[in-house]
């Protein structure tokens, strides 16, 4: 089989694929992008059908290209997927689709060789582009195995209609769980949570500020300053509103994406979502709660996040302590200086914020490297 050689692979079409190639375009950098959907922002395309944008479309667009006027302050997921559409086509992104890839190997002269089913790539420079959402993670649950109705990861959760007369518990701490526990619960679904860890939640907005914007402009200041800002924040929240419904975790949402909007808290006031942070034991058909007292259950759906897939690599990739690549500079591996990440930073300002961020001073390296 042909190898076919390019200057830089970039695996994944979604956001963070598309922000890298376009910097690499501008810098006359041949490359090329895999994806292995039959469509760019392929897992966006997968995901339940009223997803929406969490940060504004000011700070939430990708180089070059800012989002449309009539474009929602909040882009729900039809108009995310259409802006990424306009970009691939604005400036002509070379895209490879239904292009899995299956395998990556270190070959002689440190370049990379990365295997499709019936194609052989080789590269000088390799940037994973899958971002933080790209392989559903289902973590090991003490019992689980007991229960003997429908076990689904939140991916393949859609709409509500399908949960009609159904009790639903969801496992999660993060906005996958609670969106899917409040669309739920609005449509009088039974519809239980089970946070076991904590979670912090904040509202979409302050006073029609986008709550992401403030983080933005917060993040200018040390991070212990940051710290002790959302200390006081939560204080007088506190004060106002007798305690949190769910206990805070023991990390900041400067480290994790928090839970954004308070609808779900209220829903879990007036007790259309059951809160529960303590499950005893699954049984065939439900669940046994703290107290002892028994739960029928129909459908458990694990809203428990995603995890990037370094099992395609045939060498050892460092790890940190989040379950990402261990990196130096943001975006670069720890140990192969010619391979990148990009999507896998977090902080207050915002998934795509540092989207922008990391493919920059990617197409900044290689080209560096190239002069």
């Amino acid at each position: 089989m042909e190898t076919i050689y390019k200057k830089v692979i970039i695996i994944g079409a979604g956001p963070a694929g598309l922000a890298t190639s376009k910097v690499l375009k501008d810098y006359d950098i041949d490359h090329l992008i895999l994806e292995k959907g039959k469509h760019i922002a392929n897992s966006w395309r997968i995901f339940y059908k009223s997803l929406t944008l969490h940060t504004g479309k000011h700070l939430s667009h990708l180089p070059g290209m800012k989002f449309k006027k009539e474009v929602n302050l909040f882009p729900p997921k039809k108009q995310f997927i259409d802006y990424m559409e306009d970009y691939k086509n604005q400036f002509k992104l070379p895209i490879q689709v239904s292009s899995e890839v299956k395998k990556i190997e270190r070959v002689i002269n440190n370049k990379w060789k990365v295997f499709l089913d019936n194609e052989i790539f080789e590269c000088d420079f390799l940037v994973l582009g899958v971002g933080l959402a790209s392989f559903p993670f289902t973590p090991k649950i003490n019992g689980i195995e007991q229960f003997k109705g429908e076990i689904i990861h939140s991916i393949k959760y859609k709409t509500p209609e399908l949960y009609k007369d159904k009790s639903v518990l969801i496992v999660g701490a993060g906005n996958s769980a609670a969106e899917i526990s409040y669309e739920l619960s609005e449509e009088g679904i039974d519809t239980t949570i089970y946070i076991k860890s904590g979670a912090n939640v904040a509202p979409l907005s302050v006073l029609g500020f986008p709550i992401q914007y403030v983080g933005y402009i917060m993040s200018v200041f040390p991070k212990t300053f940051q710290l002790a800002l959302i200390k006081i924040g939560n204080f007088f929240i506190d004060l106002l509103s007798g305690g949190p419904l769910i206990p805070r975790p023991n990390y900041s949402p400067l480290d994790r994406p928090p839970i954004i909007g308070k609808k779900f808290l209220k829903s879990i006031k007036k007790g259309s979502i059951k809160y529960q942070k303590k499950i005893i034991s699954y049984k065939e058909d439900g669940i046994i709660l703290e107290n002892n007292e028994f739960k029928k259950i129909d459908t458990i759906i694990l809203a428990t996040g995603f995890k990037v897939n370094f099992d395609i690599f045939e060498v050892k990739i460092e790890m940190d302590n989040k379950g990402f690549a261990k990196r130096k500079d943001r975006v670069e591996d720890y140990i192969f200086s010619n391979l990148f990440y990009v999507g896998q930073n977090y902080d207050s300002t915002g998934g795509l914020v540092n989207i922008r961020k990391d493919s920059q001073i990617i197409g900044k390296k290689i080209k560096n490297i190239l002069e």
